[in-house]
Protein backbone atom coordinates (compact mmCIF):
# COMPACT_ATOMS: atom_id res chain seq x y z
CA UNK A 1 0.00 0.00 0.00
CA UNK A 2 1.35 3.76 -0.77
CA UNK A 3 1.26 6.57 1.33
CA UNK A 4 1.73 10.32 0.37
CA UNK A 5 2.42 12.47 2.75
CA UNK A 6 -0.38 15.26 2.68
CA UNK A 7 0.72 17.62 6.47
CA UNK A 8 -2.99 19.51 5.58
CA UNK A 9 -4.74 15.98 5.90
CA UNK A 10 -2.62 14.50 8.40
CA UNK A 11 -3.77 17.11 10.63
CA UNK A 12 -7.37 17.54 9.70
CA UNK A 13 -7.66 13.74 10.29
CA UNK A 14 -6.35 13.24 13.77
CA UNK A 15 -8.38 16.23 14.83
CA UNK A 16 -11.31 14.84 13.23
CA UNK A 17 -10.71 11.28 13.86
CA UNK A 18 -8.13 10.71 16.95
CA UNK A 19 -5.56 8.64 14.81
CA UNK A 20 -2.28 10.06 13.59
CA UNK A 21 -1.31 8.99 10.03
CA UNK A 22 1.82 7.74 11.69
CA UNK A 23 -0.35 5.64 13.30
CA UNK A 24 -2.38 4.53 11.03
CA UNK A 25 0.35 3.35 8.69
CA UNK A 26 1.65 0.97 11.62
CA UNK A 27 -1.85 -0.80 11.28
CA UNK A 28 -1.96 -0.99 7.36
CA UNK A 29 1.45 -1.45 6.71
CA UNK A 30 5.23 -2.27 7.94
CA UNK A 31 6.55 1.60 7.19
CA UNK A 32 5.36 4.20 5.02
CA UNK A 33 7.81 2.79 2.15
CA UNK A 34 6.25 -0.70 1.98
CA UNK A 35 4.06 -1.27 -1.04
CA UNK A 36 3.41 -4.70 -1.29
CA UNK A 37 0.32 -6.40 0.51
CA UNK A 38 0.20 -6.51 4.14
CA UNK A 39 1.50 -10.12 5.25
CA UNK A 40 -1.45 -11.14 6.82
CA UNK A 41 -1.54 -14.94 8.89
CA UNK A 42 -5.08 -14.37 10.37
CA UNK A 43 -7.72 -16.85 8.38
CA UNK A 44 -10.68 -15.66 6.57
CA UNK A 45 -12.94 -17.71 8.39
CA UNK A 46 -12.17 -15.72 11.73
CA UNK A 47 -15.03 -13.47 12.74
CA UNK A 48 -13.96 -11.06 15.51
CA UNK A 49 -17.22 -9.27 15.95
CA UNK A 50 -18.61 -13.00 17.05
CA UNK A 51 -16.10 -13.17 20.03
CA UNK A 52 -16.65 -13.23 23.08
CA UNK A 53 -14.30 -11.00 25.66
CA UNK A 54 -12.36 -8.92 23.07
CA UNK A 55 -12.17 -5.35 24.16
CA UNK A 56 -11.34 -3.05 21.43
CA UNK A 57 -8.03 -1.00 21.76
CA UNK A 58 -7.52 -2.74 24.97
CA UNK A 59 -3.70 -2.06 24.58
CA UNK A 60 -4.04 1.23 22.38
CA UNK A 61 -2.86 3.62 25.11
CA UNK A 62 0.63 0.99 26.47
CA UNK A 63 1.39 0.99 22.43
CA UNK A 64 0.89 4.91 22.03
CA UNK A 65 3.12 5.07 25.19
CA UNK A 66 6.07 3.51 23.33
CA UNK A 67 5.29 4.48 19.55
CA UNK A 68 7.00 7.03 18.06
CA UNK A 69 7.19 7.68 14.67
CA UNK A 70 9.32 10.57 13.06
CA UNK A 71 9.22 12.09 10.10
CA UNK A 72 12.68 13.33 8.84
CA UNK A 73 13.05 15.87 6.62
CA UNK A 74 13.91 14.57 2.68
CA UNK A 75 17.16 15.58 2.76
CA UNK A 76 18.14 14.51 6.59
CA UNK A 77 16.26 10.95 5.61
CA UNK A 78 18.90 10.57 2.14
CA UNK A 79 21.87 10.73 4.55
CA UNK A 80 20.87 7.23 6.33
CA UNK A 81 20.38 3.71 4.83
CA UNK A 82 18.18 2.62 7.27
CA UNK A 83 16.38 2.78 10.34
CA UNK A 84 19.65 1.28 12.41
CA UNK A 85 21.78 3.99 11.06
CA UNK A 86 19.43 6.60 12.18
CA UNK A 87 19.23 5.20 15.71
CA UNK A 88 23.22 4.63 15.43
CA UNK A 89 23.78 8.11 14.83
CA UNK A 90 20.94 9.02 17.04
CA UNK A 91 22.77 7.02 20.14
CA UNK A 92 26.08 9.03 19.14
CA UNK A 93 24.69 12.18 19.71
CA UNK A 94 23.17 11.67 22.99
CA UNK A 95 26.67 9.83 24.02
CA UNK A 96 28.17 12.97 23.10
CA UNK A 97 26.00 15.18 24.93
CA UNK A 98 25.92 13.04 28.23
CA UNK A 99 29.88 13.46 27.95
CA UNK A 100 29.56 17.61 27.46
CA UNK A 101 27.45 17.60 30.95
CA UNK A 102 29.58 15.41 32.52
CA UNK A 103 32.43 17.60 31.86
CA UNK A 104 30.31 20.74 32.70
Amino acid sequence: MDFEWDEAKAESNERKHGVSFSEAMTVMATSPEHTGPVDDELRSEYEFRSLRGVVRGKYAAQYRERLRVVRLADDVAAAFRDEAAVNDALREYLRGRSAERSRA
